[in-house]
């Protein structure tokens, strides 16, 4: 038996289910020719030339939804045993927009409204479960059929997509605290300006215990076309690894992949990420782990939020009050530093 899969199955479902509103499990599948018009009219030339000035806007009472797909193959071979596990999450994610400031700092509600999940591993009867059919989960899914439906998170925002304040209704090892969107760069932008911001990855080193791998995200933005941004993204590892073991846990984190944004809405369109990465040696000298992944997301139509849904979030909010000391609430002081290369 594979000492790995239960971790790496119970990742990638948590991963894409719990917390959505961080940036990379933030994804809806999209075919790549599909045509995207802005929301906000066409106020962008379509041209390459010039700058651009990314900034994310919000409107108070506004209700964003995403829909989100992780597929994941992964394939071991241990001692010339081979397994595959195979995970497929779908869901919705959403925004509640409750306030914006002069500043343009956004407060919103983060919850999943709806998920629907499977996987396989190879010799045992595939799990599955869906929110919307299926009266109870089963033990695999329980913990995120509980998260279905209700706030997880009350974020503050600013323009420029870092995070001045946040509230998790429950803490969620491995999550919070970490990006709910790109960073978007301080000044204009001209075609092929990067820009980039740090970021460490929690990992199990052999003896249980968790190191910090020093990374970044690197942002290019490749062009814009009638007021839509194409911005490519990846994941650059900064601390020299040289233990398959570890290399085995960091490829589940990596990102490599495009995301469109809407300038004259202010609000990220489309993602998708795609990941193919083999690790030898993980577990013995003839052990060899393929990983597979594909993660994208898409906007649906943005909705206002009625007086009913108001009072149901204030209520939601109220009964919350009695997970006070679950609750993680931090101020982003020291903001992550973005670095604008040209």
């Amino acid at each position: 038996m594979n000492p790995y899969r239960p971790a790496l199955l119970c990742y990638a479902t948590l991963w894409t289910c719990l917390l959505t509103a961080t940036l990379w499990p933030s994804l809806g599948q999209a075919s790549s020719d599909k045509q995207l018009t802005p929301e906000s009219g066409a106020t962008i030339p379509d041209t390459n030339e010039g700058e651009f000035l990314l900034r994310y806007k919000f409107k108070a009472g506004e209700i964003l939804r995403w829909d989100v797909l992780h597929l994941v193959t992964v394939e071991t071979r241990i001692q010339g045993t081979t397994q595959t596990a195979e995970t497929r999450s779908s869901s919705t994610k959403a925004w509640h927009v409750t306030s914006v400031d002069s500043n343009g700092h956004a407060t919103f509600s983060h919850l999943v409204e709806k998920i629907d999940m499977w996987q396989q591993v190879t010799g045992r009867d595939a799990i599955e479960y869906n929110s919307q059919r299926d009266e109870s989960p089963p033990p695999e899914y329980e913990n995120a059929a509980a998260n279905v439906g209700i706030p997880l998170s009350t974020i503050t925002l600013n323009a420029q997509g870092e995070i001045v304040e946040r509230h998790d209704r429950r803490k969620t090892p491995g999550f919070g605290g970490g990006q709910v969107t790109i960073p978007l760069p301080k000044n204009p932008v001209p075609i092929g300006a990067i820009w980039d911001t740090p970021n460490m990855i929690p990992i199990r080193r052999n003896d249980g215990k968790i190191a910090n791998i020093k990374s970044r995200q690197v942002f290019q933005l490749k062009k814009v076309v009638a007021g839509l941004a194409t911005i490519s993204v990846r994941t650059e590892i900064l601390t020299p690894i040289n233990d398959p073991k570890i290399q085995a846990q960091l490829v589940q984190r990596l990102t490599n992949g495009i995301v469109k944004f809407d300038i004259g809405a202010g609000r990220v369109v489309r993602q998708r990420i795609e990941l193919k990465e083999k690790v030898l040696a993980f577990n013995g000298a003839d052990s060899a782990m393929n990983y597979k992944a594909r993660f994208t997301e898409e906007l649906l139509a943005t909705s206002k939020e009625t007086p009913t849904d108001q009072a149901a979030a204030a209520k939601n909010n109220t009964d919350d009050s009695a997970d006070k000391p679950q609750r993680q609430a931090r101020k982003t002081n020291r903001r992550k530093k973005t670095s604008i290369r040209r």
